[in-house]
């Protein structure tokens, strides 16, 4: 951070450092600061400001600046996202079962509540432990995470849902949460114990950059090509909820989504047929 902060500003006075300053500074690394290296991601360009404005505000303490310009500037604004340039792909049967079977930790718990109960990644990597029902084995689904990676209200009313977990998903986080405990238990102090089920080794969540890298190490592992993304995941619970004939309404409740969404993308699959279940990968 000090590197790319020398880098862009170094040859700047702190004296005559504006807020115009600032903001290009994290313009231009939000686009790639040295020639050739790769743009800095949001999480990162917010720990990026948070260094400017601690180093601007130690020199504030020497007398050497009047005021904490870094403090006054803005956080980059997130690209547009580029539009999906292939059609969204749903894993085989086979495919989530291999997928399932090199998952360890929370990477399975995340491939369960997403490829199994249809869950959207940020709904996953939100969800608290607090929210499982596991005597009625039951999963209130009210958040997810925000763009910040930090847990905030779902979308819409639809989205808000109770959904049933089967015994395996049941025993999957009876596992993991034990798992969770040992390692509260082994790192003490540096365990963040904020309840969240999809976690590090420390008790933190983990954000949507993480969790896509270990979603494309777990399609290598089991030898899906091409990857998939993680969404992709959700996509596939969908998708075997339709093919065995379930009608729109009954996965959208279950997926929480609209009805129409579920008719438009799913519609050559649709049947109807009572008492939806997750997708058994085996």
């Amino acid at each position: 951070m000090l590197g790319l902060i020398d880098y862009g500003l170094g040859w700047r006075r702190l004296a005559e450092l504006t807020v115009d300053d600032c903001d290009a500074f994290l313009e231009q690394a939000a686009a790639g600061l040295k020639p050739g290296s790769r743009p800095v991601g949001p999480d990162h360009l917010a720990r990026l400001r948070a260094m400017l404005v601690a180093v601007v505000r130690n020199e504030m303490r020497r007398g050497a600046v009047g005021r904490n310009v870094a403090d006054q500037s803005n956080r980059p604004k997130r690209p547009p996202k580029r539009k999906r340039n292939r059609k969204r792909r749903a894993l085989s049967r086979e495919q989530l079962r291999r997928m399932v079977a090199v998952s360890t930790g929370a990477d399975l718990i995340a491939v369960d509540l997403i490829g199994r109960n249809g869950l959207r990644p940020a709904e996953a990597r939100a969800l608290r432990w607090s929210a499982l029902d596991p005597e009625r084995q039951l999963l209130t689904v009210a958040l997810q995470m925000d763009e910040d990676d930090d847990p905030d209200d779902v979308k819409t009313d639809n989205s808000h849902r109770t959904i049933r977990l089967d015994d395996r998903t049941i025993e999957r986080l009876g596992n993991w949460r034990q798992t969770q405990d040992r390692l509260r238990a082994r790192h003490g102090d540096r365990w963040v114990d904020d309840d969240f089920v999809v976690t590090t080794r420390y008790g933190t969540p983990i954000n949507r950059n993480n969790m896509l890298r270990s979603v494309r190490r777990l399609c290598e592992a089991a030898e899906i090509v091409p990857s998939i993304v993680t969404y992709e995941l959700r996509h596939t619970a969908i998708s075997f909820q339709a093919d065995a004939g379930k009608s729109s309404w009954e996965i959208a409740d279950w997926a929480g989504t609209s009805e129409r969404m579920i008719a438009e993308t799913y519609r050559h699959q649709l049947k109807a047929i009572p008492d939806l279940t997750p997708a058994d990968e085996e």
